[in-house]
């Protein structure tokens, strides 16, 4: 009788562990089954309006991804906003790779030392990468023009030893080739010549004119691919 008692406890024993078994491995197959949580990699940035300027989003998105230009506010880009001088110094020198360099301490007179740009300027007068400044005056907040930009370009690449060809003959292809401020132009020609720079058209340059936050981009990608050469 004693026997047949034990016998019985120790068929539920097993019964007890069967079942805790059974339940335990339909837990972990579940488990298994169920999608886990992706973890998401921040290699690109979206902005919820480029989408109208198509032809700058490859750009936009790839500058974005690299941390060299940000948007405005959350979510927006402002790609036909204007470019100021401080914004394009800022992605010059990240682009180059300098933007930790100690900066000149005797920056311009303009340029507040708490500032966000201030360290960017400081770095790029110290490379004397800088241009369009005046009187010790930099104008941070004001719009850069096309010249600006190329003689910036022109002379960040020189910094990192591309070779450019600045004979000024190429300008007669353009009919606004005079409009080009003297100390530029061997710039220009330096960076047409390696087909850094494109016209407004077959034959302008539209010297004087500010650039886009989108035309930047689209601008600095080819920078980009001159400096990895």
């Amino acid at each position: 009788m004693k026997r047949t008692k034990k016998l019985y406890i120790l068929l539920g024993v097993l019964v007890v562990i069967c079942i805790a078994t059974f339940a335990l491995s339909k837990t972990e197959e579940k488990k298994e089954n169920t999608p886990s949580t992706p973890v998401v990699t921040n290699t690109s940035a979206t902005f919820n309006d480029i989408s109208e300027r198509a032809w700058a989003v490859p750009a936009i998105e790839k500058m974005a991804s690299k941390n060299f230009i940000v948007g405005k506010e959350k979510g927006k880009f402002a790609p036909d906003e204007k470019c100021t001088r401080a914004d394009f110094t800022i992605v010059l020198t990240k682009m180059l790779g300098v933007d930790n360099e100690t900066p000149d301490s005797s920056a311009y007179s303009d340029v507040d030392s708490e500032a966000y740009f201030s360290k960017y300027v400081g770095v790029a007068k110290k490379l004397n990468i800088t241009a369009g400044e005046s009187n010790n005056s930099f104008f941070p907040k004001n719009n850069i023009t096309r010249e600006e930009v190329m003689a910036m370009v022109y002379k960040a690449l020189a910094y990192k030893g591309v070779s450019m060809n600045t004979d000024t003959s190429i300008l007669n292809s353009y009919v606004d080739a005079s409009q080009i401020a003297p100390e530029y132009k061997e710039a220009v020609a330096g960076l047409l010549s390696i087909k850094a720079v494109n016209g407004t058209s077959d034959n302008t340059i539209d010297p004087k004119a500010s650039i886009t936050r989108a035309q930047m981009a689209v601008l600095m990608i080819i920078f980009m691919e001159k400096l990895n050469k």
